[in-house]
This record gives structure tokens, sequence and C-alpha cells, in this order.
């Protein structure tokens, strides 16, 4: 982590390449001199909001991290900022180590805006749920990447300590180590890039009259919390479909499917696979692994992804990753046995809603309906159900269908445990 005051003079500039709107507005302030803020750099994977904690540990000169943990502790949690370069995660992690992508915020996000926009204790957004985490923490390899002489190697010539992951969700750990080994990170050019606003700049974004700020800033909170007051039509509609086609589904499948809604409004993540540098040091560890861990399969990573910001986004059964969800059963199905239905209650939800006995044409909740389509995947395919083979994705998927136009010695892992009950989702609007 690097950290440096910067005026608002040096910060505007920054800004205003993602996020021009937020600059005019403070521009347009009466107050003429502002104060300092704050210039942040992490690396890959380090740690800053751990389990609710804002991290000041990392930042090296002592002096400065009393002075910046008096500036930005004036929330439980985050403080206010804006990202400038690359990405952070915010997820949680369950009691079985299992992690949740919640999102992803890109340049130009503004966080830190929901304690501050409510009266203190009228929010429960604090609390040890919620970690962000510099670049995607939910990346795994398709491949398992846990071939012990691998592992071997990579401690050895990199000067590491990795065990072999037991779950997708330990890949990030060796992906971390990797990036940041003394043998690579001199190479490792990558870091998130954000401002933080100190306490100083709360007189001016909490003055209720004349505020073009707090104006601006309480219409984004409003708008990005606009699915979370959909979710109560959603769920009466959604409760209707199953009443009135006389579904009865295990809980857990009704969860997920009100997950993949989720998924396709692009209010919560799916999966890509990753083709860029935005979210990890793609290409370094790429070629790292491919070196020195010498994997079977050609190196593809999966990372969280908005619907809205790529072609196709992919859930996976075999990680769970709805944030409310319900215990599988203990007579729990196979999971193509679990994708059949899935797919079956799918489409029977699917034609009640479009019958609009609810009059919601022209909403959101119909529009995806008719946006989104879903392909169902497994690398023991059910022609007969509609649940094709893995290998398809190949021809299916348009980002796998470029990475795999060229003749190449590593083959695409479709056996992968990612693709052992797989929901492809894709935007016909594009």
């Amino acid at each position: 982590m690097r950290i440096e005051k910067v005026s608002w003079e040096q910060a505007r500039t920054l800004i205003k390449r993602h996020n021009t709107r937020l600059c005019d507005e403070i521009d347009s302030c009466v107050d003429k001199t502002k104060p300092y803020l704050y210039h942040v750099k992490y690396r890959f994977g380090e740690p800053i909001l751990d389990h609710g904690d804002f991290v000041f540990d990392n930042i090296p000169d002592k002096t400065l991290a009393k002075q910046v943990k008096k500036d930005l502790a004036y929330t439980p949690d985050m403080p206010i900022g804006i990202v400038l370069n690359n990405t952070m995660e915010l997820h949680c992690e369950t009691a079985n180590q299992k992690i949740i992508p919640w999102r992803l915020m890109e340049p130009g996000t503004v966080f830190g805006l929901w304690e501050m926009m409510q009266p203190v204790g009228t929010s429960s957004h604090t609390g040890t749920m919620w970690s962000i985490t510099a670049g995607a923490r939910s990346v795994m390899l398709l491949e398992k990447f846990s071939e012990a002489s691998g592992i071997k190697r990579l401690n050895n010539s990199l000067g590491i300590r990795c065990k072999a992951p037991r779950s997708l969700f330990e890949h990030f750990s060796i992906l971390e180590k990797v990036a940041n080994s003394p043998e690579v990170i001199s190479h490792n050019d990558w870091e998130l890039e954000l401002i933080y606003f100190p306490k100083a700049w709360m007189p001016i974004f909490s003055k209720e009259k004349d505020n073009p700020v707090r104006s601006y800033l309480l219409n984004k909170a409003w708008l990005d919390t606009s699915y979370l007051r959909d979710q109560i039509v959603f769920d009466y509609a959604f409760s209707r479909s199953l009443t009135e086609s006389n579904l009865k589904p295990n809980p857990y499948l009704t969860d997920t499917l009100k997950h993949l809604y989720a998924m396709a409004r692009s209010k919560y993540p799916g999966f890509r696979i990753v083709n860029d540098e935005r979210v990890m040091p793609f290409n370094l560890l790429r070629n790292v692994i491919e070196e020195v861990y010498r994997p079977v399969f050609a190196v593809n990573i999966v990372c969280p992804a908005a619907l809205s910001e790529t072609q196709s986004v992919y859930y996976s059964t075999h990680l769970d990753t709805q944030l409310v969800f319900s215990p599988r059963s203990n007579k729990s199905k196979n999971q193509i046995t679990e994708l059949r239905e899935l797919k079956h209650i799918a489409t029977v939800t699917k034609e009640f809603l479009l019958h609009d006995k609810l009059g919601l044409q022209g909403t959101p909740i119909y529009n995806v309906l008719n946006s989104v389509e879903y392909g169902f995947y497994h690398s023991l395919p059910d022609a007969r159900e509609g649940i094709h083979s893995s290998k398809e994705l190949l021809e299916d998927d348009e980002m796998l269908k470029v990475m795999f136009s060229e003749p190449s010695s590593k083959q695409f892992c479709h056996t992968s445990p990612f693709f052992r009950g797989a929901i492809k989702l894709s935007s016909n609007e594009k």
C-alpha cells in the first residue's frame, strides 16, 4: 500500500477522468477552500476492509498511519472514496470459508455512501460480514491447481509457501502469493488506485440546503438501491408464479433461481473468463503458472463480473454464491438433476411472468425476462433435457471462441468442477 496526501486540484485531475459529474458538483460548492484528500495505491490481493474493519496496518509510516486513521475512521467501516484505476471486490465469507462476491467496483465508482447518507443508528450495513480486496478476491483457475509437484515448483522457484487448495475458493491465496513474491513483484506493476475523502470533507457532503454534492450522492445512492426496492415486487410475483404453476421446488433451488434473476439484472455478479488486467495482473500470472506450475490445460481463470459489463456470465452450482441461501437438503440430488429442475422451474416461471397477470410489462422485472437467455451446461450432458456438454462452450461463448481460435498445445478445461453444473446468462440486447 502506498498513500499520499493530495490537494483537491491534484485529485480533481484524477477523478475527472472517470466521474466528471462528481468533480463538477464539488467545484460548484460555495466552499472555496477544499480539504486535502488521500491518494492510495494497493497491490493485488491487499485487504482494504477485513470483516468490517478498515485496514490501516499496511501503511509503513506509523506516524502517517495514525493521521490516516484519525482522518478516515469517521464511519464504522469504509470512508467515502472513488475508484480510479482497476477494480476491488466487495464480498462475504461464510463459516465454511465460501466466498460470496457481492460487487466488483470499477473506475468511477463512489463507495461508502450508505452509512454517510443515513442518520446514525439507522443502518445495518455494519458488522463483520463485509470485506473488500484489491482486485478480484473470487478468482480461480478452471483447472484444479492442486498438483503436488507444481505447487512444490512454485514454492521453490518463487520463495513462497503454498499448500494445495482444498477448493476453488482457495486458488486466490496462491495467485496472491505468486503475484507478490520476491521473484515476481519487481515485474508486477498492477495497482488498485483510489481517492479517499477525509472527515474534513463531511461538512461539504452533509450540508442539507443548497448542496449539489449531497444531492448528487443521494441520487446515486437511491439509484444504486433500486433493485433492492424492486425486490419486494419480484418476490411477490415470483411466489405467485410458483403457487399458480403448482410448483413446489426445494428452497435451495428457489434461492438459486432468484439469484439468477438478480444476475440477469446485473445486480449480483456472475463469473467470466479473465482476458484483461482489470481484476488482476493476468498476463504475468498466466506466464508464471505456465512456466513454473506447468498445468495440463490452458490457463483460464474466472473472476466476478456483472452481465452489463461483458457478453455473458456464469453461475456454477459447484460454488453456490447466492447471498441469500437455504441449505441443500440432506436428500440433495446430484448437480445434473438440479440443473434439470432449475431449467424446468425457470421455464415455467418465465412463462407465467410474461403472461403478465400482474401488469409488470415495461418494468425492469418484465424486460429482463425477454432480454436474457439461459444455457445449462455440464461435463456429462443430457441433450434430451437441454443440458449441453461443457465442451460446446468453445462454440457458444464468444470470448472462449476467440481465445481458442488459434492452434494451441493446451486445451480448454471443460471438465473443470466449475462447469459440473453451470448456467450461462447471455444478453440478447448486445
